[in-house]
């Protein structure tokens, strides 16, 4: 049996967006109790917000995928855009965290520990944004696509 290629658009979609947001959960988790108390508040928060958003890719897009043969590509695109507009503000709150803790200029005595807050953060918030916006620019044609 040939795979829906509606079901295939999405797949490819939702794992894109699970993989993003999970990497930025994972960077919190590797640098968790590593900062300065200074940070802490805005590290703890910047932990709840990712994990919200895994959630809820897991949870809405899930839901989409297993519910596939209800969904028309219009629906399911509409569905995804409103959803992707919901995680566009997540996206905006990440960048922030992450730009008040670029401003607090911090220092780990670990190079690798400072590369993953300073470099791979930011560039993992920024690839998870562009993501979300490819989720807001979905076509009903883009998921008929084989």
């Amino acid at each position: 049996m040939a795979e829906n290629p509606l079901s295939a658009s999405i797949e490819s979609l939702f794992h894109e967006l699970r993989g993003s947001a999970s990497f930025i959960l994972g960077i919190h988790e590797v640098l968790d109790q590593k900062l300065p108390d200074t940070a802490q508040k805005l590290w703890d928060d910047l932990g709840r917000i990712s994990e919200q958003v895994l959630i809820d890719i897991e949870d809405q897009m899930g839901n989409i995928l297993a519910n596939i043969d209800s969904f028309s590509p219009a629906a399911a695109s509409a569905r995804i855009g409103g959803l992707a507009s919901s995680w566009e503000n997540k996206v905006e709150q990440l960048s922030l965290i992450a730009n008040k803790v670029s401003d607090l200029h911090i220092q780990l005595a670990d190079s690798n520990l400072n590369t993953i807050l300073n470099e791979y953060l930011p560039s993992s918030i920024r690839g998870f944004g562009r993501i979300v916006s490819l989720g807001k620019q979905i076509r009903p044609e883009d998921l008929s696509l084989g």
